[in-house]
């Protein structure tokens, strides 16, 4: 899914882990979450890289909850 939305929207991806969960340290919680969601606007609302008036949020699973 990922490869075919870059390839055909021409977009950069940024891939999130949120805290307790796959690899990521820490203990997954509601607030924790948040925070992790939070910090990953501010991050992408900060890059250099990154036009700030196309910043388009999906989320899967559990991160369709944090993109809304």
């Amino acid at each position: 899914m990922l490869e075919r939305m870059y390839k055909e929207l021409n977009c950069n991806i940024l891939i999130v882990g949120y805290r307790g969960y796959g690899h990521s340290e820490g203990k997954p919680s509601e607030v924790g979450i948040g925070n992790d969601g939070e910090a990953i606007l501010k991050f992408s609302l900060k890059h250099e890289g990154i036009d700030q008036t196309w910043i388009f949020i999906y989320g899967k699973s559990l991160g369709g909850a944090v993109a809304v």
